[in-house]
């Protein structure tokens, strides 16, 4: 009896982490030109952010944890003018509804039972990175971040999960540049 309990337990502990690992990802996309030698880019410059706005925690750390990214490809931060890549963010917030039913039933045919109705609302962030070519005019590299960034218990968490969003959208970057 105590061994079948604690299989039950080891199995509802193994489902719930499923679900919350489910819920904690990130899935990331980039896609590049692949004509262009990103070699011969040795700099970069964040395109200005509207004035009127300000940042959020959420943008300060991803701009953040993009500069880290690119300065270890070997790029240094440049101002605009001098700037052989030009990085703009987008941060979009999209709110979601998960509606769930449970139904239970009693008795036998028509019964009785009861639903019950679990509605989760959440925020999904998208986080949208273009490296643009100043003397092209064009996008010559673009990474896209989506997941649910918001519900991190601590501000390290937070941090921490968009840092490892970045990495990996930044980890197939196209070369590293030459030192």
């Amino acid at each position: 009896m105590q061994k079948q309990l604690w299989v039950i337990k080891l199995a509802i502990l193994a489902v719930t982490t499923l679900v919350l690992a489910s819920c904690a990802t990130v899935s990331t996309h980039y896609d590049y030109d692949a004509t262009v030698d990103f070699s011969r880019y040795q700099s970069f410059s964040l395109q200005k952010p509207d004035q009127e706005k300000n940042l959020s925690l959420n943008e300060a750390r991803a701009i953040e944890a993009i500069k880290r990214n690119l300065k270890g490809k070997g790029l240094t931060e440049t101002s605009e003018a001098q700037s052989g890549l030009q990085v703009h963010i987008t941060i979009m917030v999209d709110k979601k509804i998960d509606v769930d039913r449970f139904y239970t039933r009693y008795g036998f045919r028509h019964g009785w039972g009861n639903v019950t109705t679990y509605v989760k609302e959440y925020e999904v962030g998208n986080l949208v990175v273009d490296l643009i070519d100043p003397k092209q005019k064009r996008v010559v590299w673009r990474g896209t971040a989506k997941g649910n960034f918001a519900k991190s218990p601590t501000p390290e968490q937070q941090t921490e999960r968009i840092d490892q969003a970045v990495d990996t959208l930044f980890a197939e970057f196209p070369s590293k540049i030459s030192q």
